[in-house]
């Protein structure tokens, strides 16, 4: 936990490349480990981070507070408000190399996100595959798989991915599970049918919707563009169970307001994943009759690990990627 708050402050900080973070995150795992004296350089970076940086400052906070060194945020906050410029790929870049640090010092394998999994993948995938000539932004339009990466679904999506780095704990844990039955108790309640009546249709008008006639699902009154959980609680709290509006609910409400998107893009990713499957042997010879010039020198370049990573290529073409199959059918399928 430390280390990885301790490269986010580095990088979020000192405005730096992740190799230093990740230098600086083994330096400071020396530190604590092994000298007292390592504890205020570290208290000292992990207050400037709560102090100044909302994407990881809530864990830096909290880890100052469990260690009893809430005071170093007094300082550090003053210092923040007279100058600092924010910059999450920065941190976002750190994190990463400081989780990574840790696994490394105990041996595992590092922690990897994918581009269908978190905006971290994505940015991570865009400068080891494509490169960037100028200070890296993260914008929405970078993620293919943008309907999938929300704010709201963030917990769902990567909390279990983190128990491994030791940043999730045991309440966290627990707030998820919790969460998780909410959603599937919520979305059982929605599939009960209302009568139509004077009430519903007056709300239906109110909202711009067409009346019903007939009794209808509470979940099909939800597909509804201008009728929402909120809307359908204030008539049926009774048969929602009194489970008011909540981040649950919300979480339910989207999932089946927008199941036929989601249902395509959950197609999408999963056709993505069958391509990130496909590993590329690191003695790959790419030299390759059938593969543009250009595209056999950014192969043999860049080494992808992946048939994923290698369509992604600037000047790689889907022809070249299918001539790249035949040959790894063809050579490797024995192996």
């Amino acid at each position: 936990r430390l280390l990885a708050a301790v490269a986010g402050a580095v990088a979020a900080q000192a405005h730096v490349y992740p190799v230093h973070a990740l230098g600086a995150a083994v330096l400071q795992y020396h530190l604590v480990e092994g000298h007292a004296r390592g504890h205020g350089v570290v208290h000292h970076l992990l207050a400037h981070l709560a102090a100044a940086h909302v994407y990881v400052g809530g864990l830096a906070e909290h880890v100052l507070r469990q260690r009893g060194a809430a005071h170093s945020l007094v300082e550090a906050r003053r210092a923040v408000a007279a100058r600092h410029p924010q910059h999450p790929e920065a941190a976002a870049q750190g994190l990463i190399a400081g989780i990574n640090a840790g696994l490394y010092v105990k041996g595992e394998p590092p922690f990897m996100l994918k581009r269908s999994d978190a905006y971290i993948g994505v940015l991570i995938d865009d400068l080891v595959i494509k490169g960037t000539n100028e200070p890296y932004r993260m914008m929405t339009s970078r993620a293919e798989y943008r309907l999938m990466l929300r704010h709201d679904n963030a917990d769902l999506r990567l909390t279990e991915l983190g128990i491994r780095t030791g940043l999730i704990s045991e309440e966290r844990l627990k707030r998820l599970e919790e969460k998780k039955q909410s959603i599937s108790l919520i979305r059982s309640l929605l599939e009960k049918r209302v009568q139509p009546g004077e009430e519903l249709n007056q709300m239906m008008a109110e909202h711009g919707e067409t009346p019903i006639r007939i009794p209808t699902k509470l979940s099909e009154l939800i597909k509804r563009s201008n009728i929402g959980y909120r809307e359908l609680f204030s008539l049926y709290s009774e048969e929602l169970e009194g489970i008011a509006p909540c981040p649950a609910s919300w979480e339910a409400e989207v999932g089946i307001k927008y199941a036929g998107y989601i249902e395509k893009q959950e197609e999408q990713i999963r056709r993505f994943k069958e391509q990130e499957e496909i590993l590329l042997p690191a003695d790959m010879d790419y030299n390759i009759d059938g593969i543009r010039l250009e595209a056999r020198q950014k192969l043999a370049a860049l080494r992808p690990q992946n048939i994923g990573q290698a369509s992604r290529i600037s000047g790689v073409s889907p022809a070249d990627i299918s001539v790249l199959l035949i040959v790894l059918k063809a050579k490797y399928s024995k192996q």
